[in-house]
C-alpha cells in the first residue's frame, strides 16, 4: 500500500483530533451550542436558555398564587472570550512521516499547550461561579464519604442523576484510587481510551486532570457580621471588619450567613445546613463605622417560591463565615453534571491566501490553521488559533470538593 502523503489539511485534522483526545474538560461540559457560532462571522456571543423554576398551587383558582410569568424562561450570554494561539514549526522531513508517526512524534507534544489552555479554563476559571463545596480546605479527600457528600449535594440541589462527572487532581485521585477501583463498572473499554478517564460508578464518571484549580481566599479581616435585617438580592452588606482592606474577599470565595439555610429547589423546604454563596467579584472593605463591605453574591437571596434560594434573609448581626478561613489556599476538585457548564469553540475567519489558512473541526472543537514557508531553513511555520469560551449556566449542578 502506498504511503499517505501528508498535506496541510491532514496536518490540521491530526492536530485537531489529538487536541480533543488530550483535553479532559470537553468530556464533562455541554457543547451543544458550538453549532450556534458556525460559520465564522456569526459573532462571539450566544444566548443560552435557563429553565424556569415553577411550583404548583392549590386550585383551581391561581389568582394570587401565580401567573403566566412563572413560565417565562430566562437566558444567559455565553461569550467566546478566549483566543489562544500555538506556533508550530514543521520541517520538510516531518512532512514525509506516516500519519501515525507524525501524530506520535509531532502532534502529541505540540498540541499540549492548547489542551492545557482548554482544561485550565474549564477547571480553573469557570468554577469561580460555583457556590457549592464539601470537604475540608487543606485536607486531601481520601474516603468515599466525601464522594458521597458531593453526590448528595448535587441531588439536593436538583441535579439529574445521570451524566455526572467527578474530576480529581492527581493527589486526590491517588488517595481515592482504591475506592474508585472497588466501585467502578467493568465495562469501560471505550471510556478508558479517553485521556484522563479513571473509572465509572453507577452515579458518576471519574476523571483526572493536572489543571484542577487552587484557590486562595481573601484576607477576611475582623469578625464580619451581617449589617441590617431583611436583606435580599444579589448583594449583602456586612460590617465588623475593623477597617479598610484590599481583597477582603475574592471572586470565588464561598461564604455563609447565620440564619440563612439552603432549601429544596422546587418546594422551598429548608435543609439543616446553611446556604453557601459564592462571591462574584473581588471586594475591598471601607473604614466606615466598624469596617464595612458590600458583597456581591450568587445566588441572589430570594425567600419566596418559585425561585426561592434560601430559607430566610441573613440574621441581623449574624455571623458571616468564609469556607476554609482567611487567606487559605487549597485545591478545588469538581463534581458536576454535563449540562452545568456550557462550552463552545468557534471557527475564526481565515486569512487571505486560500488553502494556506483554513478552519478544521473535530468533535465540536475548531482550530484555524495558518501556514507560511521559510525557504532558508526549508521549514513551514504554522500556527493553530482557537477561539472559545464558556459559562456555568446551571451553577447548582456543580459542587466542588476541597483538597490539599
Amino acid at each position: 500500500m502506498a504511503n499517505t502523503i501528508m498535506t496541510q489539511d491532514i496536518v490540521a485534522k491530526v492536530f485537531a483530533a489529538v487536541l480533543t483526545n488530550k483535553t479532559v474538560g470537553i468530556n464533562i461540559v455541554n457543547m451543544d451550542y458550538t453549532a450556534e457560532f458556525k460559520p465564522s462571522g456569526k459573532g462571539d456571543t450566544v444566548r443560552v436558555r435557563v429553565p424556569a423554576k415553577l411550583r404548583s398551587y392549590d386550585g383551581p383558582d391561581i389568582t394570587g398564587n401565580g401567573d403566566s410569568q412563572n413560565a417565562i424562561e430566562s437566558y444567559v450570554d455565553v461569550k467566546l472570550s478566549q483566543h489562544k494561539v500555538t506556533p508550530v514549526t514543521i520541517t520538510a522531513k516531518d512532512m514525509t512521516l506516516e500519519i501515525a508517526d507524525f501524530q506520535r512524534q509531532i502532534a502529541d507534544q505540540q498540541v499540549i499547550p492548547i489542551a492545557d489552555d482548554f482544561d485550565t479554563y474549564i477547571f480553573g476559571t469557570l468554577p469561580l461561579g460555583c457556590a457549592n463545596i464539601v470537604g475540608e480546605a487543606g485536607v486531601t479527600p481520601a474516603s468515599d464519604e466525601v464522594v458521597s457528600d458531593a453526590a448528595v449535594r448535587l441531588t439536593e440541589m436538583g441535579c439529574p442523576g445521570e451524566d455526572r462527572n467527578f474530576v480529581l487532581n492527581p493527589v486526590a485521585r491517588g488517595a481515592l484510587a482504591q475506592y474508585i477501583k472497588a466501585t467502578s463498572n467493568q465495562k469501560i473499554a471505550a471510556d478508558a481510551l479517553r485521556r484522563g478517564f479513571v473509572g465509572r460508578t453507577a452515579d458518576m464518571a471519574f476523571w483526572q486532570s493536572n489543571n484542577i484549580s487552587r484557590h486562595t481566599n481573601g484576607s477576611f479581616n475582623g469578625t464580619p457580621i451581617v449589617m441590617g435585617a431583611s436583606q435580599t438580592g444579589a448583594t449583602v452588606v456586612i460590617d465588623g471588619i475593623g477597617g479598610a482592606y484590599t481583597d477582603f474577599l475574592l471572586q470565588g470565595d464561598i461564604i455563609t450567613f447565620a440564619g440563612c439555610y439552603a432549601v429544596k429547589p422546587v418546594n422551598g423546604e429548608a435543609f439543616p445546613y446553611l446556604r453557601q454563596f459564592v462571591v462574584t467579584a473581588d471586594v475591598d472593605s471601607v473604614a466606615t463605622g466598624t469596617g464595612q463591605a458590600t458583597v456581591p453574591i450568587w445566588p441572589a437571596i430570594d425567600i419566596a417560591v418559585p425561585g426561592k434560594t434560601c430559607s430566610a434573609s441573613p440574621s441581623n448581626d449574624g455571623a458571616v463565615t468564609l469556607f476554609g478561613g482567611a487567606s487559605t489556599s487549597f485545591s478545588r476538585n469538581l463534581a458536576c453534571h454535563k449540562k452545568a457548564i456550557t462550552f463552545a469553540s468557534s471557527p475564526l475567519h481565515p486569512l487571505d491566501g486560500g488553502s494556506r489558512s483554513f478552519n478544521t473541526s473535530v468533535d465540536g472543537v475548531s482550530l484555524l490553521f495558518t501556514a507560511g514557508d521559510q525557504i532558508k531553513e526549508l521549514q513551514t511555520i504554522k500556527r493553530f488559533d482557537s477561539l472559545f469560551g464558556g459559562l456555568i449556566v446551571n451553577p447548582d449542578m456543580c459542587c466542588m470538593i476541597a483538597g490539599e
